[in-house]
């Protein structure tokens, strides 16, 4: 039986920090939540604990305006996941026009009330928040990232009508994790300013891609067992793996071993890359070590949210 399975070790060698406010983040963020959703999604967002995702990403020093904004984006971005791809039953319509509605709240201030008042609202409170603490060039890469995750949704949803190859859900998983709109709003908590210029560094960007496998597959790992209890159709990659003829636990496994794998790889180019890297290059790379690090320690922490795992809980 898949309870008896134990979490496997996919632990990445980057020290481990945490803000100073973390109890306070978590407080305000479930707080904000508390005055815009309803009482059983309030429950789902505060197992969620978002508030210590920033806790354990940000510098210890980022203002707290940002710290706030990053928080109501977070708790924002999990209401709208669960709305929009993982409560969506296997023979629903795949919400597209909810997710083209906050792409329009994103390039022109107004939704069509296709995703509900109540979320639309809060979306564009969060906007208002990140422009006050973003500088135009970040809040432009912001807003760039998140309609590389929005559309990623609308593929999420479509391919609950196929098996995908292990290599398509790879692809779509790396973006469907939302890594890139965080790394920018983890920049922005040290004062970096990558230049448009060097942020398409290619070193860089090889960099991200490995960040992002790595959060996304050991989240994949850490939330199998809850995401079996979405209503159907819902690939992770521990289900794709099984798909294509692995047993549950050598599902599991593969892909924990693949989460490593990544952050091995991660490890090395950062390492021949350090030395030909601007300061604000270093500090973007700084914020993806502080993510990937952050969300093991945070899954960690969501133990009513991530469930179901046997033995001793490690990450």
């Amino acid at each position: 039986m898949s309870a008896k399975l134990t979490l496997p070790d996919m632990t990445v060698n980057i020290p481990a920090k945490c803000h100073p406010d973390i109890d306070r983040i978590e407080r305000d963020a479930t707080s904000w939540a508390a005055d815009r959703v309803q009482p059983d999604t309030l429950r789902r967002i505060r197992n969620t604990r978002a508030g210590r995702i920033v806790a354990r990403t940000v510098s210890s020093d980022c203002p707290r305006s940002l710290l706030d904004a990053y928080a109501h984006f977070l708790v924002w971005g999990f209401w709208f996941d669960d709305l929009c791809v993982d409560d969506v039953e296997p023979d629903a319509p795949l919400r597209t026009a909810a997710i083209a509605s906050v792409l329009e709240i994103l390039d022109t201030g107004k939704g069509t009330g296709a995703a509900g008042h109540g979320v639309e609202a809060a979306l564009a409170e969060v906007l208002n928040e990140l422009e006050a603490a973003l500088s135009p060039a970040q809040m432009a890469r912001w807003r760039q990232e998140m309609r590389t995750w929005f559309c990623s949704m609308v593929f999420q949803n479509a391919m609950r009508q196929q098996t995908p190859t292990i290599n398509s859900y790879k692809a779509l998983r790396r973006y469907s994790v939302c890594t890139y709109p965080c790394l920018v709003l983890i920049e922005a908590s040290h004062g970096a300013h990558v230049d448009r210029e060097a942020w398409p560094h290619t070193g860089l960007e090889e960099l991200r891609v490995h960040c992002s496998n790595q959060v996304g597959w050991s989240n994949d790992v850490v939330s199998y067992h809850m995401e079996r209890e979405h209503p159907g159709g819902f690939w992770n990659l521990p289900t794709v793996y099984q798909a294509h003829g692995l047993t549950e636990r050598e599902a599991v496994q593969r892909s924990a071993d693949d989460s490593v794998a990544e952050a091995q790889i991660f490890a090395r180019k950062e390492s021949e890359l350090r030395g030909h890297l601007t300061a604000g290059q270093l500090c973007s790379v700084d914020a993806m070590r502080s993510w990937m690090r952050g969300c093991l320690d945070w899954h960690l922490e969501a133990t009513d949210r991530y469930f179901g795992w046997a033995a001793e809980e490690r990450v």
